[in-house]
């Protein structure tokens, strides 16, 4: 449910955003930086989070256990998260307002770190349940 919900969040932000876009999107405030044409970012952002989407209705299907099922379906909202800070970070890196976007910086990167935090919680979350369920002997 609360994978659906922050689905929807993002794919509203997307739309949204996706919008404002000029059609050669900057990733670079350096002179001739990287450029991306809007439909091609569209597209590439579209694609990937229709893979990790995807991949939601795979990993409940195969035959993986419930807790990891549980972290999997974080990761996937913890991604979403991370979307939604980069698009909105997009848009208001190309809005023609004078606004110091460095302050959206702090929020893309806590997102960044916090989908890397939880990525590495899976194998911390195995190696201690495999430390404190060692049988014992006697």
């Amino acid at each position: 449910m609360i994978w659906f919900v922050s689905l929807l969040a993002m794919m509203g932000v997307f739309v949204y955003c996706y919008a404002s876009w000029p059609q050669a999107v900057s990733l670079s405030e350096q002179e001739g930086g990287f450029t991306l044409d809007k439909g091609l970012l569209f597209y590439s952002c579209l694609g990937l989070a229709g893979v990790f989407n995807a991949m939601v209705f795979t990993i409940t299907r195969l035959d993986f256990s419930q807790q990891f099922i549980s972290w999997f379906y974080g990761m996937v909202i913890v991604f979403h998260t991370f979307f939604i800070s980069m698009f909105i970070f997009i848009t208001i890196f190309n809005s023609l307002e004078k606004y110091n976007y460095s302050q959206v910086g702090p929020i893309l990167y806590g997102s960044m770190v916090l989908l890397l935090v939880w990525i590495a919680t899976w194998p911390v979350y195995l190696l201690v349940r495999k430390f404190l369920t060692q049988p014992k002997v006697g």
